[in-house]
């Protein structure tokens, strides 16, 4: 029996991968078990209860679960990028790692967040040897994993999924209308992108731009705000469930694109699915799956103004994909 064990994941990219991934193996009926973060209780009733449990997300949960089934199981896939919290003998354990913000060191974060992100990686780079296998969603990933973790590179698999069976790529657009998809996280580079908005209304354009920012963000939420009294064209939809996602999809032009790190950068394959023409930062994330329509450096914010501004008075190439759905591959490895 497999386990897929994703007791830390619950929102964003990584929910979106999940639920892909469990739907994919409940049409295959395979023989499986899931370890389920709590916070998802609501979710994956396809699943009969008796090949699933929910658990509160914590180290001490997860180890206790080890503990009493670790002899349950011939195989385990680790989703939430950390490997078991104990050694399993007896099952193949393979890891999908997509969190790159773990090797990137952070200056602006306080010395209590610098203590607690040190221990997190000790704590990992300890729990590294429990895992035979690593699976990730690009070359680039690969790389970095092979090297932070100091891995051999034939342990290391690149195998990236993702949905778009069920994209509208013939709806029409509405003209002049850019979505970023991204939370508020500091990588995501919001407030440059806000400033650079700023700056494009100043050069005379006022085009709409929307966004998903959590309420919670309240710094972001203030700056929008502000920028939206001022009469700059914003929408923020918070927190967004898939469905209005892929509506917001839809509709819009052009998918804008600043954020900093990546392991994946899925909404930008998402776009590309639903007919949006992509605007990114110039970094490498962004060409290892996608050949983006335009971009632009996301660490200046004339950039990134220019870079818009560009795109209303000219007609941009289609953006196109650079890899495939290796969905299949990645369940033959499990099976």
């Amino acid at each position: 029996m497999l386990l897929v064990d994703s007791l830390y994941i619950n929102v964003g990219g990584g929910k979106i991968l999940l639920d892909y991934l469990v739907k994919e193996i409940e049409a295959r009926q395979m023989d499986v078990f899931y370890l389920f973060d709590l916070r998802c209780k609501n979710d994956f009733k396809q699943v009969p209860n008796d090949r699933k449990v929910y658990l509160k997300a914590s180290f001490f949960n997860r180890y206790q679960f080890y503990k009493r089934n670790k002899n349950n199981f011939t195989k385990i896939l680790c989703f939430g990028n950390i490997p078991p919290p104990c050694e399993i003998n007896n099952s193949i354990v393979y890891t999908y790692f997509h969190n790159v913000l773990m090797f990137n060191k952070r200056n602006e974060y306080s010395i209590a967040l610098k203590l607690k992100v040190f221990l997190r990686n000790k704590l990992f780079r300890f729990l590294k040897k429990f895992s035979n296998i690593w699976i990730v969603q690009s070359s680039l990933v690969k790389e970095k994993v092979v090297s932070y973790l100091n891995i051999s590179a034939d342990d290391c698999f690149v195998y990236p999924f993702f949905d778009l069976s069920e994209k509208n790529i013939t709806a029409k657009k509405k003209e002049n209308t850019y979505l970023y998809v991204s939370s508020g996280a500091s990588h995501k580079n919001l407030n440059r992108l806000l400033d650079a908005w700023l700056l494009v209304y100043q050069k005379g354009y006022n085009p709409e731009l929307h966004l998903t920012i959590p309420q919670y963000e309240i710094e972001l939420i203030n700056k929008i705000n502000f920028l939206v009294e001022k009469g700059i064209n914003i929408v923020n939809h918070g927190f967004i469930e898939k469905s209005k996602l892929s509506i917001l999809y839809t509709e819009s032009e052009y998918l804008l694109y600043p954020s900093l790190f990546e392991s994946f950068g899925l909404p930008l394959l998402e776009a590309v699915g639903h007919g949006c023409k992509v605007i990114a930062a110039d970094l490498e994330y962004t060409y290892e799956v996608i050949e983006p329509s335009y971009t632009f450096n996301p660490l200046v914010i004339q950039s990134i103004s220019d870079a818009v501004i560009f795109s209303l008075n000219n007609k941009l190439n289609v953006t196109t994909p650079k890899i495939k759905n290796e969905i299949d591959a990645l369940i033959k490895m499990l099976n």
